[in-house]
């Protein structure tokens, strides 16, 4: 569930990507589904209450802050290159799909074997509304 109340997103809105956020977390493979405010702060989403964390709680907070780092330094080139439009990251353990929606992010993460262009579809898809 939220963790933190952006302002610059209501309520209405928070409870709705919680509702994608969800949808998302029951497909195969999913661990995590995250909407990743731009102070890298987890305000919708959560693990799969199936899986096992890999990280605590305190290492998830500094991921997302990093991811949101990544994302923020590499706007330095959206005017040369184009935006980004998402990145796949491949760990020997898990699948990292990071796709910006605005000033946020959706961060997932995927067991190493799923198709992440599968998941990415979807979660394009899911979260059209918004991005």
């Amino acid at each position: 569930m939220a963790k933190k109340q952006e302002p610059d997103i209501s309520q209405e809105k928070i409870q709705q990507i919680e509702k994608m956020c969800q949808k998302l977390l029951r497909e195969d493979g999913i661990r995590f589904v995250g909407f990743i405010d731009k102070m890298g702060g987890l305000i919708a989403g959560g693990l799969n209450e199936e899986v096992k964390p890999i990280l605590d709680s305190e290492e998830s907070r500094s991921h997302y802050m990093k991811q949101m780092l990544e994302i923020t330094m590499k706007k330095d080139y959206d005017n040369t290159l184009g935006p980004i439009e998402h990145i796949i990251t491949k760990r020997k353990n898990v699948q990292i799909i990071t796709i910006p929606v605005n000033e946020n992010l959706v961060l997932i993460t995927t067991e190493y074997g799923i198709e992440p262009n599968r998941v990415l579809r979807h979660a394009k898809d899911t979260f059209q509304n918004i991005m």
